[in-house]
C-alpha cells in the first residue's frame, strides 16, 4: 500500500496543474489531518486520502472554490491509479497490483 500511496503523492505534488489550483495543498491537508487521528500516523494511505477528498467534495457548497479543490485532488488521484493499472494490464506480463508493489511477481 505504501508504494501506491507514495506514487500518487509524488504525482499530485509534482503536477503543475495541481500546484496552480491548490490540489496539492488539499492532498497534504487531508494527509496531515488523517495522521493526527490515527494510532499509527505513518500509515495514512491513498484510499483514506482519496475517500476524504471525494466525500468532502460532496459536502461542501456546490458553487464554492473549496469544493472544486477536493474534486480536482481526488480526480488527479484517480488519474494516477488508472494510468498505472492500465499500463500494467496492457503489459500482461504481471498482475496489475505489482505495479504498486501490492502483489509479488512469480
Amino acid at each position: 500500500m505504501a508504494a501506491i500511496t507514495s506514487e500518487i503523492e509524488s504525482q499530485v505534488m509534482a503536477d503543475d496543474w495541481m500546484k496552480s489550483c491548490g490540489g496539492d495543498h488539499v492532498y497534504q491537508f487531508i494527509k496531515t489531518r488523517l495522521a493526527s487521528y490515527l494510532e499509527h500516523p505513518d500509515n495514512v494511505n491513498f484510499e483514506q486520502i482519496y475517500h476524504c477528498a471525494h466525500e468532502l467534495s460532496y459536502t461542501l457548497p456546490r458553487s464554492g472554490r473549496n469544493r472544486m479543490l477536493f474534486v480536482r485532488s481526488s480526480g488527479k488521484m484517480t488519474e494516477v491509479i488508472y494510468a498505472k493499472f492500465s499500463a500494467a494490464c496492457e503489459n500482461k506480463s504481471f498482475e496489475p497490483g505489482t505495479a504498486f508493489g501490492l502483489y509479488r511477481q512469480n
